[in-house]
Order: C-alpha cells, then sequence, then structure tokens
C-alpha cells in the first residue's frame, strides 16, 4: 500500500508502526494508530474508554482510563437570519 505512487503519506514509519499494532495486538485501527502517536512522541499514556488498547503489550503507551464517567456535547445553535433563506 505504501509503495504505491498515489498515495502519500506524511510519516510511512508511523503508519507502519499503526499496522503492526493493529495486526499483533488486533485493535481497531483508530486505537492502533494512537498508540503509534502515542509511542512516536513520547506521550506515555492515552485517555480512552476503549479498553483494548490495554492489548497493546509490547507498546510503552498506556492507556488510562478517562476520570469522568459520562461524556458531555454542547451544542450552540446560532440563529438563522433572514438572509439565510
Amino acid at each position: 500500500m505504501l509503495s504505491r505512487t498515489s498515495i502519500t503519506v506524511v510519516d510511512p514509519a508511523l503508519l507502519l508502526r499503526a499496522v503492526e499494532v493493529y495486526e499483533v495486538d488486533r485493535l481497531d485501527f483508530a486505537e492502533a494508530y494512537l498508540v503509534a502517536c502515542a509511542e512516536s512522541s513520547g506521550v506515555g499514556q492515552v485517555a480512552s474508554l476503549d479498553r483494548s488498547i490495554d492489548r497493546a503489550w509490547n507498546s510503552p503507551a498506556s492507556r488510562a482510563e478517562p476520570t469522568t464517567t459520562r461524556a458531555e456535547v454542547v451544542i450552540t445553535v446560532a440563529p438563522r437570519s433572514s438572509t439565510d433563506w
């Protein structure tokens, strides 16, 4: 995939590490990419509710359980002016 000229990758080593974590530790690719990013940036922990990150045994990055038990979403709706119609 990375050898194709039609695909431009900013950090091939990071992407290859994410694929390795994905394959070896059986994580979803999003979590594997988080683990690879944490490793490459020197971040020791990843805040996530997804406990599958704990399976990345050969990684120096670990999962930190968020301290809140619920997600808060704030949605702001701006009133539309009559010119927007």
